[in-house]
């Protein structure tokens, strides 16, 4: 089995505002079949979404906002079926509390059931702080996903950090196997300075492993994603993610 690679464009944003469509198609040529994000979401939507067939690329998942799950659900989810995508995500709660934790998980549960009814996902997103932030000796994101049911809210694992925040994206892909329906694959170049993203395939993560298991678990969509470039430019950042996953025939 292959993995479907898709990419968030956030890295190559100034190609994008240059020539949209013209660096999309550059991004379908390298090999990427998926697209998350809202990048496309403005304007006619639906006219985007026959231009991404034609070019080869599928919207995978679009973002929603906290204020959205409490009042502007209908929009998003709108959006989201204009554009065929499957999931929803939202990609930063604070969780600094457990009180707060115990209060995303009653918002995702109300909201994921309203999406679920609309046959989409909602995900939520991690970054470090879901690891570092422990109540009771439960990690932030164990507590939150205890708490909501499996059938309305999803996780999407950010494999890089994961990493950073000092677990293992390979375990976590298996604890919660089946509930885990999109993946970030975002590698780190030093796994001791936080955010120093770069090229997937070069630095601290095992990119192989990674992506193996999360095909045995359910991951439909392993998403490239560098928040900055490192040594090469963005689209040559683009390009060796995709580059380096295919020489370890992942895709």
């Amino acid at each position: 089995m292959k993995a479907k690679i898709g990419l968030i464009p956030g890295i190559i944003g100034e190609e994008m505002k240059a020539d949209l469509w013209g660096t999309l198609e550059k991004v379908a040529r390298i090999g990427y079949q998926g697209l998350e994000g809202g990048s496309v979401t403005a304007g006619d939507i639906e006219g985007n979404r026959r231009r991404l067939d034609d070019i080869g690329l599928k919207t995978i998942a679009i973002g929603a906002r906290r204020e959205d799950l409490s009042g502007n659900l209908s929009k998003v989810i709108d959006d989201a079926c204009a554009l065929g995508v499957s999931g929803i995500v939202l990609y930063y709660a604070t969780m600094k509390t457990r009180d707060e934790v115990m209060a995303d998980a009653e918002l995702f549960n109300k909201a994921g059931a309203t999406i679920t009814e609309a046959g989409l996902k909602f995900c939520y997103h991690n970054h470090d702080h879901e690891f570092k932030n422990v109540f009771d000796g439960q990690y932030a994101i164990d507590l939150l996903l205890e708490n909501t049911d499996p059938n309305h809210v999803y996780w999407e694992l950010d494999s890089a950090w994961v990493h950073y925040g000092g677990e293992d994206p390979i375990k976590y892909l298996k604890k919660y196997a089946g509930r885990i329906p999109l993946m970030h694959l975002k590698d780190l170049a030093d796994i001791n300075v936080r955010a120093k993203f770069c090229a997937v395939g070069v630095g601290v993560l095992d990119v192989k492993g990674v992506v193996e298991t999360s095909l045995e678990t359910g991951v439909e969509w392993a998403t490239v994603e560098q928040d900055r470039p490192l040594n090469l430019t963005p689209m040559e950042s683009v390009t060796a993610s995709f580059l380096n996953i295919k020489e370890l025939g992942l895709v």
